[in-house]
């Protein structure tokens, strides 16, 4: 059974924890800013427990720590070893409360416009996170609206016989299944669509203009109403403002958390919203190679397709926490993958570590850097 003289000498940092039985089998995975009071609570009086960990308790007999550089690093690699091992008490990996995205199905020949909560090695353009489904709910209905993208689920083969459904006639759906649409225009709405994702909504609206004025001149009072209810849908979601989404895949970023270790910053480097790699640096050292550093992961051929399921894992989590903590954590864009981009970032990056006390803390830092 765990106890407390077992777990007595955890330290006061971030990592991850390994829970095994008297076999050796592993039992649970966990992740802590601090290792040290997150295992003590495992030993509390029993009637603080939930009767399942109550049960994974009285089945502990020994306990492994492994310290990590910080919070974030620690949420990783909890999912990457919970993924790879399949302990028996890791049912499910709660490892923080799930944002949704707006998902373009991009291995569909007319694409779709799905809500989704994990990005997937599918080939999708990702946008987001939202703050909560209604979010996301609200936003995709405003493109249903606007762009008129297909919503059915069938297998669409085009043929000039078939019949479209209502929304073709209410212009809800290009009706690419009538042949109404081809498939280069289909296109081109697509990549306006995201264009009016990343904020880009004048060209929307003067668009709206246009065919509202069109309407009115050839009578079609009943299709300007229509187009002008639209219009102020548009308004009212551009006047709010509420919900600044990215491309997941557009996101070159540094993020710099605290360190366990004195003096020192946790870099978390993202490449295409893909985590690729983790560097502890030093004022000092941030002052000698951090260029060079950047310049080697953002300036590299490798291509952004090859996504190892640990990969996608870690965008996941990586999206997710950036959310989660946004108003927390110092964020680095890198604008562009060239020379001039990379030492510009570095510049903001030692900027960020100077201003710092780069004490060993488990919260990420407070202000924004972008």
């Amino acid at each position: 059974m765990l106890t407390r003289d077992m777990v007595s000498s955890a330290p006061d940092a971030p990592g991850v924890y390994f829970f095994r039985d008297k076999t050796g089998r592993l039992l649970y995975i966990g992740k802590a800013k601090s290792l040290r009071k997150r295992v003590r609570q495992y030993t509390a009086a029993q009637t603080t427990l939930t009767a399942k960990v109550r049960r994974m308790v009285r089945r502990v007999e020994g306990v492994e720590l492994r310290v990590l550089g910080s919070e974030l690093e620690a949420l990783i690699t909890e999912s990457r070893l919970i993924k790879e091992q399949q302990p028996h008490y890791n049912v499910a990996l709660k490892r923080a409360r799930k944002y949704p995205f707006l998902k373009i199905q991009r291995a569909e020949r007319f694409p779709r416009v799905l809500l989704s909560s994990d990005i997937e090695l599918d080939g999708s353009d990702y946008f987001g996170p939202f703050p909560g489904w209604g979010a996301a709910q609200e936003t995709r209905e405003l493109v249903h609206q606007l762009f008129p993208i297909r919503t059915c689920e069938m297998d669409i083969r085009p043929r000039e016989a078939y019949r479209p459904c209502f929304k073709y006639h209410v212009e809800r759906c290009g009706a690419p299944c009538a042949e109404m649409v081809a498939d280069v225009e289909y296109d081109i709405m697509l990549e306006r669509l995201c264009d009016f994702l990343l904020g880009e909504h004048k060209p929307v609206e003067r668009d709206l203009m246009g065919r509202r004025e069109d309407a009115c001149g050839k009578l079609e009072f009943e299709r300007a109403r229509l187009i002008q209810n639209r219009l102020e849908a548009l308004q009212r979601y551009s006047a709010r403002n509420r919900y600044q989404v990215n491309a997941v895949r557009n996101n070159h970023l540094v993020v710099v958390c605290p360190s366990a270790r004195l003096g020192s910053a946790e870099l978390f480097l993202v490449k295409a919203g893909t985590f690729r790699g983790q560097v502890t640096m030093s004022t000092d050292q941030a002052a000698r190679t951090l260029t060079t550093t950047l310049r080697d992961i953002f300036m590299s051929e490798d291509a952004p397709a090859d996504l190892t399921a640990q990969d996608v894992d870690a965008m996941n989590v990586m999206s997710q926490w950036l959310y989660a903590n946004r108003d927390r954590q110092e964020v680095v864009r890198v604008e562009g993958l060239s020379e001039r981009a990379c030492a510009a970032a570095a510049d903001a990056v030692r900027h960020v570590l100077l201003s710092a006390t780069l004490a060993p803390r488990s919260a990420p830092m407070a202000a924004h850097v972008r």
